[in-house]
């Protein structure tokens, strides 16, 4: 039994046919503020064999499988929370991926018609976790489709309109860091105004706001653009997140990153808003807000 601090996982498959990686994640946390990675690695494997497959999986299975009860005060009582596991692959990936999970693991899905790769690796989670879990211990699983930066990012390309917004807001930058007051305003009232242009945008498609925003490219041409990169100074980047939480009407807790920001694993950042909504819930406190696995 674990007291006071909470752990997840974060795991994805993605690569090709012949080659493919699967990572694997662990993270820690003793409060929402403190959310770490706590180890990572990459399995190369190729899907087409079965044996390479199962000893990769086998990893995951085995850091699901370890998890001993997580317990934490809650208003003066012990409270026993779930694991949090987040899983998938890429929304394309490749059509092997069905049958090579299947076969890694033969006789364990055959009860389970669905096709839908993540389908299929939350049944081999829960089949696994009952047979072989520590005992009292729960888990629960969030599947997604797997993006890279570049692929579910708000960047547009870059014009001379942006190259202008990019003037105006670097001076404004510099009096905010010298305690000007109206520069302050003003890039409060932008995000806001930015934020707000987004939520519109995905209300527009039909979207919900994603739990991981990648808010500009991380390539020189965004990294080097005030456009994209204002939202590292001050508090500017929980404005942005709150913004969105408000006119969206989401409670949960979301990771925004800018061009300039290192890139986690797989997954690690949604995994660390689910912990932290495990925290908010906790210390009854307003729920939702930026975070991110350090």
């Amino acid at each position: 039994m674990t007291l006071g601090v909470l752990h997840g996982i974060a795991t994805a498959l993605y690569g090709t046919e012949e080659k493919s990686t699967l990572s694997l994640t662990t993270l820690i946390s003793t409060d929402k503020d403190n959310i770490f990675i706590n180890a990572t690695r990459k399995i190369e494997l190729d899907p087409r064999r079965p044996k390479e497959m199962r000893d990769g999986f086998q990893q995951v299975l085995s850091e699901i499988c370890a998890t001993e009860p997580q317990c934490v005060n809650y208003q003066g009582q012990l409270a026993q929370l779930p694991l949090k596991v987040v899983y998938g692959v890429p929304e394309v990936h490749p059509d092997v991926y069905e049958q090579a999970i299947r076969n890694a693991f033969p006789g364990m899905l055959n009860t389970v018609s669905s096709r839908d790769v993540n389908d299929l690796l939350e049944k081999l989670f829960l089949i696994y976790f009952g047979k072989y879990g520590c005992h009292k211990s729960h888990i629960e699983l969030h599947g997604y489709n797997l993006f890279l930066s570049h692929e579910n990012a708000f960047a547009l390309p870059i014009t001379e309109d942006t190259v202008r917004t990019s003037e105006m807001l670097d001076p404004l930058i510099e009096a905010a860091k010298n305690g000007d007051e109206n520069a302050i305003n003003f890039l409060n009232h932008y995000v806001t105004e930015a934020a707000i242009i987004y939520v519109a945008d995905l209300q527009e498609r039909g979207i919900e706001p994603p739990r991981f925003i990648q808010y500009g490219l991380p390539k020189p041409e965004y990294q080097n653009c005030s456009r994209y990169t204002f939202l590292e100074w001050f508090d500017l980047r929980d404005v942005f997140t709150r913004t969105i939480m408000k006119y969206a009407g989401a409670s949960y807790n979301i990771c925004v990153k800018t061009p300039n920001d290192k890139p986690n694993p797989a997954f690690a950042d949604i995994a660390a808003t689910h912990i932290a909504d495990q925290w908010d819930v906790l210390n009854v406190r307003n729920q939702g807000g930026y975070v991110v696995a350090k």
